[in-house]
């Protein structure tokens, strides 16, 4: 009997770490497991409305400008999706930035809306694939004939994203990379 218990308890605790560790998996695939942990998200206020705009009108912004569109592609469960939304875009710099060089809009990865882009009615799902997000937040910069220019995937402070914004904004990314921009 002391023999048969000796196998079961170390049996069961390692089920039950597996099986734990897959319950505490995040569903972020950008998080890690540390940071998935149910972490507080200060209420600082929300982002201005008029920072995001419908992925059609941002599209239209971008045809008649200089600016580029930045799609924040997100998904309703994702934990650093809401944290970059109250810390990262309610930050000053981040949304002067934004307003200077960017025509900004946001896709939910799995939402079936649809929208037509270059004639096409494609799902904010599919677009999500289209541009090859796999983790979330993303964010995807495209051109004026919708070509993407740069995925960022994961959460970005605020410093370093509006550091991010100006570099690919200011069209340096046509000149130099980024880590000697950086240096300038």
């Amino acid at each position: 009997m002391k023999k048969k218990l000796w196998i079961a308890i170390p049996a069961l605790l390692i089920v039950a770490l597996l099986v734990g560790k897959t319950l505490l998996k995040p569903s972020c695939s950008s998080c890690s497991t540390a940071s998935a942990a149910a972490l507080p998200i200060p209420d600082n206020g929300t982002p201005a409305q008029s920072t995001f705009v419908s992925l059609e009108n941002a599209i239209k912004v971008t045809t008649g400008t200089d600016k580029l569109l930045l799609v924040d592609v997100y998904t309703d469960w994702c934990h650093w999706c809401k944290k970059m939304e109250k810390e990262v875009y309610t930050d000053p710099q981040v949304q002067k930035t934004l307003q200077q060089y960017f025509a900004v809009s946001k896709v939910n990865a799995e939402s079936p809306s649809s929208h037509i882009i270059n004639g096409k009615t494609l799902s904010e799902q599919q677009l999500a694939e289209l541009w090859k997000v796999n983790g979330f937040p993303t964010v995807v910069i495209l051109d004026k004939n919708l070509t993407v220019i740069k995925t960022i995937s994961g959460y970005i402070q605020p410093e370093a994203y509006t550091k991010l914004l100006t570099y690919y904004g200011s069209g340096a990314y046509h000149k130099t990379s980024f880590e000697e921009w950086s240096k300038l």
